[in-house]
C-alpha cells in the first residue's frame, strides 16, 4: 500500500492496471487513503463487512495459504471481492507469492474490517524500540 512518490507520479506509473479494472484517476482520487500507507502509520479499522470498491480492507488469508497474518489491500473488484496492494504490480495469486495468498476471490467471511483513518508517523514510537531490540523481523515491518 506504499506510494513512493506523490499521487500524480504514482498514478502515471500505475494507471494502466487500474484503468483495466474500470477505475479512473478521478475515481481513485475520491478513494479514502488514496495516497496509500507508509511504515509507521497507525491505521484505524472498522468491522465493516460490506466494503466497496476503492476501500482498503483487512482480510484473513485463504485456507490454502501459509500466510500467518491478515492482509491489508484495496478493493478493485466487488463481486467477488478482489484486492490489490497499491505498491504491487499485480494481485496476489497462488503461484505468484511464496505464501500462496489469493486476493482474487475473497469471501465475506475473510473480511475483518476496513481502514477508515490513518495517523502518519505515530507508529514509529513502537518501531524504533523493536528495531533497536533487533525484532524487526516481526510482523508489521516493511522493507
Amino acid at each position: 500500500m506504499y506510494h513512493e512518490t506523490g499521487f500524480d507520479d504514482w498514478w502515471a506509473k500505475n494507471s494502466a492496471y487500474y484503468e483495466s479494472k474500470n477505475i479512473t484517476k478521478e475515481d481513485f482520487q475520491r478513494y479514502n487513503l488514496k495516497n496509500g500507507m507508509n511504515k509507521g502509520d497507525v491505521i484505524f479499522v472498522l468491522g465493516e463487512k460490506s466494503p466497496g470498491k476503492g476501500e482498503i480492507i483487512i482480510f484473513s488469508p485463504n485456507s490454502g495459504s501459509t500466510a500467518r497474518n491478515p492482509v491489508i489491500h484495496r478493493i478493485i473488484t466487488e463481486n467477488p471481492i478482489g484486492t490489490k496492494g497499491d505498491h504491487n504490480i499485480d494481485q496476489l495469486k497462488p503461484g505468484n507469492n511464496p505464501a500462496g495468498v489469493d486476493e482474487i476471490s475473497i469471501s465475506q467471511q475473510q473480511v475483518i474490517g476496513k481502514a477508515v483513518l490513518k495517523i502518519p508517523y505515530i507508529g514509529w514510537v513502537k518501531l524504533v524500540f523493536y528495531e533497536l531490540l533487533g525484532k524487526s523481523a516481526q510482523p508489521g515491518f516493511c522493507h
